[in-house]
């Protein structure tokens, strides 16, 4: 799978598309926090489940998916507002509806 490159507002980012082991928890932690779809946006208690997700995402995930040569910083220079955009932007790349599969035969 390609790479996914992701620009914010201090830097450009390149991170693996999330397989294996490591992409079964990073759908986990987004199914886990993922808001309720209600017509007004984020409800505060969708807030709080999507701030828990993103800090176990972001100790737990982003870490091992970063391509530290091709990105603005290393894991550990990072601002936190450059990993938050990161993980929202994998979450809005991910497909965490109901309708994941269908059996075909």
């Amino acid at each position: 799978m390609k790479n996914i490159k992701i620009e914010t507002a201090n830097g450009t980012y390149v991170v693996k598309n999330p397989v294996g082991r490591i992409g079964a928890l990073h759908f986990s932690i987004l199914q886990s926090c993922a808001p309720s779809g209600g017509k007004d946006g984020l409800t505060p208690a969708d807030a709080e489940k999507l701030a828990e997700g993103f800090n176990k995402w972001a100790s737990r995930v982003l870490g091992s998916i970063l391509v530290e040569d091709e990105s603005s910083f290393k894991y550990d220079e990072m601002p936190g507002e450059d990993q938050y955009a990161i993980f929202i932007a994998l979450m809005s790349n991910t497909n965490i509806s109901d309708d994941l599969f269908r059996i075909v035969q």
